[in-house]
């Protein structure tokens, strides 16, 4: 009975593992606008550019604006699906 329970486990994380990579490998569907800058279909990390600037999500994913370079740093906005706000203080945006 052990070896089975372990088989089973085994395979619920290869699973799990399995459903989580192909999900954050697929961009999202729509735009994500920083300032005057278009991106169709999202996916990653963008520079923002000079500040203050406007963020407009228009994906299928959320976006989260990052207080530095390169999406490290603290999320100081979380914008969802359809929204949009002004940046002051972020300088870089992932989409995932």
């Amino acid at each position: 009975m052990p070896s089975i329970a372990r088989t089973l486990g085994a395979v619920g994380v290869g699973a799990v593992l399995a459903l989580g990579v192909t999900q954050s490998a697929s961009a999202a569907q729509g735009q994500l606008i920083i300032g005057s800058t278009t991106y169709n279909n999202p996916s990653g990390c963008y520079l923002v550019g000079s500040l203050p600037t406007q963020v407009q999500n228009h994906s299928t994913s959320i976006a989260y604006i990052f207080s530095t370079n390169n999406c490290t740093g603290f999320v100081i906005q979380t914008l969802t699906p359809g929204t949009s706000a002004p940046d002051y203080y972020g300088y870089s945006v992932y989409v995932g």
